[in-house]
């Protein structure tokens, strides 16, 4: 199944904020998420039944799925720091 990848706002503003280098980073990883909503090393977190979190490098990158439509929503990309899953969504 073929995933459509939709950005959220904050999502699109958390990764103009960044560094040519992470920014290449993040989007390689969102491009796996269009053929595989949950890769290997995603891990679902408690806050709704579909949302996920995948790491790249020192960045979280946070979303949902929503397999009715097949859209991958991001969510948020943060970098990791112990203020990280604060007011995630």
């Amino acid at each position: 199944m073929t995933y459509r990848i939709l950005w959220a706002d904050q999502a699109k503003n958390d990764v103009r904020s960044m560094r040519d280098r992470d920014r290449r980073l993040i989007r390689n990883k969102v491009e796996v998420l269009q053929s595989d909503a949950r890769p290997r090393g995603c891990t679902k977190l408690p806050i709704a039944d579909n949302f996920f979190r995948i790491r790249a490098g020192r960045w979280r990158i946070f979303y949902f799925v929503q397999d009715a439509q097949s859209e991958v929503v991001i969510a948020r990309v943060k970098l990791r720091n112990e203020a990280t899953y604060k007011d995630l969504v």
